[in-house]
Formats: C-alpha cells, sequence, structure tokens
C-alpha cells in the first residue's frame, strides 16, 4: 500500500501545482481547496523533522507553497470537531501563514454548517463563521 498511498500523494500533488498555476494566470483573488480527510497540518515549518524522525507532512509543505501569496482556504471533514485557524508556519520566520486558513467542518454527532463567503474588498478574502446551533427539543 505504500506504493499506491506514494503515487496518490504524488498525483495530488502535481494537481495543487497544476491549480496554483492556473488561478496565477487567470490572475484569480485567492484559492479554495477542499479534502475528505484532514492532512496532519502543524505549525512545525516545512522540511522540518517530527518527534520520529521522519521529514513533516508532504501535504501541508504542498499546501503552504500552493497558497503563493494569495488567500487560501482549506476546508475539510474527518475529526468532525469545528476549527478555524492558520496552521502552517513561514519556514523562515516560523509564524503562522496570515494567507492560509483552515476550517475543519462539523461533523456527526454535530452536525452543524458553516456558513462562508467570499468578500473581494477584504485582503482575506474569505469569510466563515460557524452557523449556531439550536437548543434540543424536548
Amino acid at each position: 500500500m505504500d506504493a499506491e498511498h506514494r503515487a496518490r500523494m504524488a498525483a495530488v500533488f502535481a494537481w495543487l501545482e497544476d491549480s496554483v498555476r492556473l488561478a496565477e494566470r487567470h490572475r484569480l483573488a485567492g484559492m479554495l481547496i477542499f479534502a475528505q480527510g484532514g492532512p496532519r497540518i502543524s505549525r512545525e515549518r516545512c522540511g522540518a523533522r517530527d518527534r520520529t524522525g521522519s521529514r513533516i507532512s508532504a501535504t501541508h509543505c504542498a499546501i503552504w507553497r500552493s497558497g503563493s501569496q494569495k488567500p487560501v482556504l482549506f476546508v475539510n471533514g474527518d475529526t468532525h470537531l469545528y476549527k478555524l485557524d492558520q496552521p502552517i508556519a513561514d519556514p523562515a520566520t516560523g509564524r503562522p501563514v496570515p494567507n492560509f486558513t483552515r476550517v475543519v467542518v462539523f461533523g456527526s454527532p454535530q452536525t452543524r454548517w458553516v456558513r462562508a463567503g467570499i468578500d473581494p474588498k477584504s485582503p482575506q478574502l474569505f469569510r466563515v463563521s460557524p452557523a449556531p446551533q439550536s437548543a434540543p427539543r424536548p
């Protein structure tokens, strides 16, 4: 299965790189990326080693590079716990990359939704907020 995983991830990275080139060619204001499973994104720097001695997630490095200087909103499920953050660190400074935002959407048993929109006048471009949860019915 390792060979299949490597081939699949190589295709994902190629797709991301093609998407970035297309967005740049068309001068798009930003990128929206959806995924089912959440990659292990951490504030570790691209190329750093994790506690096992392995290189930090190639996925998170590819996503960081995919953003260029334009806003990127990365939406994923999997953990089922809502999260809105800026989880990727700039390799040069270790500070959060301000143009990359991740939102992890709700899932079972909290089947709520997330409101998202675009504000072309905002430097962040994307606006995201969780929908209020209604009280359970008696």
